[in-house]
């Protein structure tokens, strides 16, 4: 029992991530809220509907769901151009949006 106690301590110190809920944000254009992302895999939301039977498309870093359809392909165009959520998130505000950790 105290063997299986200390392998459960040593991979729970090692895996701390795992145990942690993912990071929220919002990012503003202005004032106006534009996206919102968690910081794990997940879908992708459009404001646009999608065809019935169509699934959402999957991300391998993030989760996120536009909130305003005219700020959609400045949003993605940067997502294209990202490598982690971190990353989204430098070019994002170079581009000019606020981003709040929630």
């Amino acid at each position: 029992m105290r063997a299986l106690s200390i392998l459960l301590s040593a991979l729970l110190a090692v895996t701390p991530a795992f145990a942690a809920d993912p990071a929220h944000y919002t990012v503003y254009k202005g004032s106006r809220a534009v996206l919102e992302i968690i910081d794990r895999p997940g879908p992708l939301t459009s404001t646009a509907s999608r065809p019935p039977n169509m699934p959402a498309v999957q991300h391998p870093f993030l989760t996120g769901s536009a909130l305003s359809a005219p700020d959609e392909n400045d949003l993605s165009r940067l997502l294209k151009a990202s490598t982690s959520t971190a990353d989204y998130l430098k070019k994002l505000e170079a581009a000019g949006y606020r981003i709040e950790r929630r």
